[in-house]
């Protein structure tokens, strides 16, 4: 029933959005497949730079190239490896993300000092850049973004606050603190996480878990693999042996949430429909923001 429901109301608002937009699916292939290669030759020319602007514009192209809602098109695929292979070699393509946290968390103080309550457009600019940070982190592969996302596992930035940090977020539009984002990061990027629930379910209690296996892996007492990668790693590079610890890894059968059961089931009930939606719209408005800029 929930998932009949959902999917009306889907239904009904991309049938009103695509008779709004009227969108030809052929104009908007030719669009995406010139953005694309527009795309592909500037990293010819990245590539061939270390600073940090370079590596700010291909961070961007690799984490744009990656979701398949905003280009349902081979080329994206192409394009995106090139941009990792483009930036992943580079010194700091990992820690260019702590300088950028660190200046939008400064952006956000100074919006808010002397203010009573918190700049709602403040802390949405710094959880839209966190959302940038954690979700390109966590698609490198790479010895320095374990070592970049491990140091923020320590980062609760709440210190102080007594009340239901979930409470907090719905009331003030924030973001996980960069602790929480932290451990999600690496559930999606590592093989063999030490938490059995799935990484977006991940709280305080599993940040806890993530903090041992860091200190683990920094002591050098534990190696790790990237997801779909067979070689092991250390925070220098690859290893020709494994290591873990002797003692039994921690585990945790299930993540600390204050869901329901039935909440959770709505929630899974909910996702497949979210995802389909969201791969039409993420193409419709890919293409509206690039008419209304190509008419400027």
């Amino acid at each position: 029933m929930i998932r009949m429901t959902i999917n009306c109301y889907i239904v009904a608002f991309l049938g009103a959005i695509a008779s709004a937009i009227e969108i030809d699916p052929r104009e908007l292939q030719a669009e995406q497949q010139q953005y694309l290669q527009q795309l592909d030759s500037e990293i010819d020319g990245l590539s061939r730079q270390d600073s940090e602007d370079a590596i700010a514009r291909l961070g961007e192209i690799f984490r744009k190239t990656s979701d398949e809602s905003a280009f349902n098109l081979e080329e994206r695929l192409e394009v995106h490896e090139r941009s990792k292979r483009a930036l992943l070699p580079k010194p700091g393509h990992a820690t260019y993300y702590i300088e950028m946290l660190k200046r939008a968390r400064a952006n956000q103080l100074a919006d808010e000092a002397g203010k009573e309550a918190p700049f709602k457009g403040s802390i949405v600019r710094y959880g839209l850049a966190k959302t940038v940070a954690f979700e390109t982190l966590e698609m490198m592969p790479t010895p320095e973004a374990v070592k970049v996302i491990g140091g923020f596992l320590s980062d609760w930035e709440w210190l102080g606050y007594d009340g239901n940090p979930r409470d907090r977020m719905l009331e003030s539009g924030e973001a996980p603190p960069n602790c929480v984002l932290a451990a999600r990061a690496l559930g999606n990027l590592l093989e063999f996480p030490p938490v059995k629930s799935k990484a977006e379910d991940y709280w305080f209690d599993e940040v806890e878990i993530w903090q041992l296996w860091y200190a683990q892996v920094e002591t050098g007492n534990r190696t790790f693999r990237f997801k779909g990668d067979p070689q092991d790693y250390n925070l220098q590079g690859p290893v020709s042996k494994a290591i873990e610890p002797s003692e039994v890894r921690p585990r945790k059968d299930g993540g600390a949430t204050d869901s329901t059961p039935a909440q959770t089931e709505k929630r899974q009930l909910a996702v497949p429909a979210l995802v389909a939606a969201g791969s039409v719209l993420g193409a419709a408005l890919w293409y509206v923001t690039r008419r209304r800029s190509s008419s400027q």
